[in-house]
Formats: structure tokens, C-alpha cells, sequence
């Protein structure tokens, strides 16, 4: 196989799953520097079911692209599920624009008065983690995925819990398109 281009090398191995791919990286030194290409992680992190709705709620894929947030490492995280590993990946500032998804309801009755206390709207991670969760999903004319500010200290309860409450209204939130 070191007679191969490396290209064709690095085709070859996409075939095999990650722990087959893990252990042929201690087999010898060419083996471990194909199996740490970059590219094949990123596209791992950009294609595996469990990595992609971190990486799009996290708007993540030009830092993955741009190779300011170190695919191996991330991929490998979230398959072990290490958050304190995430956090440090992520969070190279104290905080994180994440996109996540807030419910948006039909009124059929104008509101005239707004209710006292009522400031706190729930946002969740994924668009089937926020209608698995909210009580009257069948009620949501539709899910806005918003813009918002994570703190390093709040991303374990978003990450576990798939959802986060935030103090601000709906309306202020950028929606993204």
C-alpha cells in the first residue's frame, strides 16, 4: 500500500468504520498519518448522524472547514460523549453563537395585555428535540431557528438536556433563514 498515492490510500480507508480505522492507526507510522487526515474527519463530522446537529446548531462548519476547531478530536468526543472535552473545543472565548430552534405559535386571539413573569422561552437543539419536547408541539405554526449568545457554563445543560432556556423574547432573537 506505500506504493499507492496517498489519495488513493486515504479512498480506501473512508471504507472502514472508526475503530477499524483506530486500530490500523498503531499499526505503523504511514498508517497513522493517513488515518489523521483532516479532510476525512471533517467529512465524518459533517455527515455522522450523531456530530451533525451540534455542528449545525454550533454553526461549525466553516471553523471545521477552516481547520480552527480540530475534527479528530471533536468527532471523537461526541462519540464518547465527553461535554468537558466539547466545551474546551468550542469554546476557545467564553461564549458561542449557537442556532437553535424556538416555537412560534398562531394567535387566533390578539393578545392585549402581555402576561406579567412570562419572559422565559425554552430553546432547543434540534428541530425533533423541540417537538418531542414542547407540551403543545400541534399548537407551533413554526419553528424558528434563532441566533443566539451560549455562555461556556450553560453549554452542558444545552448539550445534555437538548434544550436551554433563555431569558430574552423570540422577537429580538435574528431569526436565520
Amino acid at each position: 500500500m506505500k506504493d499507492l498515492p496517498c489519495e488513493l490510500n486515504v479512498h480506501i480507508l473512508k471504507f472502514l468504520d472508526i475503530k477499524s480505522l483506530v486500530q490500523i492507526s498503531f499499526v505503523s507510522h504511514f498508517y497513522k498519518n493517513l488515518s489523521n487526515d483532516r479532510l476525512k474527519w471533517i467529512k465524518l463530522c459533517l455527515t455522522d448522524p450523531l456530530c451533525q446537529p451540534l455542528v449545525q446548531s454550533a454553526m461549525l462548519k466553516e471553523d471545521l472547514l477552516n481547520f480552527k476547531i480540530d475534527a479528530k478530536s471533536l468527532y471523537q468526543s461526541l462519540q464518547v460523549n465527553d461535554v468537558n472535552k466539547i466545551q474546551e473545543l468550542l469554546f476557545s472565548k467564553g461564549i458561542r453563537e449557537f442556532a437553535l430552534y424556538a416555537p412560534f405559535y398562531e394567535r387566533n386571539v390578539p393578545q392585549f395585555f402581555p402576561r406579567a413573569g412570562d419572559d422565559k422561552r425554552n430553546l432547543y437543539l434540534t428541530e425533533e428535540a423541540a417537538k418531542k419536547n414542547t407540551l403543545n408541539a400541534s399548537k407551533v405554526k413554526h419553528w424558528l431557528k434563532v441566533k443566539i449568545a451560549v455562555e461556556k457554563d450553560k453549554f452542558e445543560v444545552l448539550y445534555n438536556n437538548q434544550k436551554l432556556q433563555s431569558q430574552q423574547a423570540a422577537s429580538p432573537m435574528p431569526i436565520i433563514v
